[in-house]
């Protein structure tokens, strides 16, 4: 992946979903990055005057 080879030894790789976990995208960190996380964060939604919850997928080399 080339965004893998772009980034600094330690070097942090995010993105913020508003989808579920994706097991196939997961399996893609995985194998190119050293480590690589899936986390669901839920926060207070003023625009729906209700809690959202989003997922956010964290990689690095």
């Amino acid at each position: 992946m080339r965004l893998a080879r772009r980034l600094q030894p330690g070097g942090v790789f995010a993105m913020w979903s508003d989808g579920e976990p994706d097991e196939a995208f997961e399996t893609l960190l995985a194998s190119v990055f050293t480590d690589s996380r899936t986390r669901r964060v839920s926060f207070d939604n003023p625009f729906i005057d209700d809690e959202s919850t989003s997922t956010v997928y964290l990689a690095t080399v």
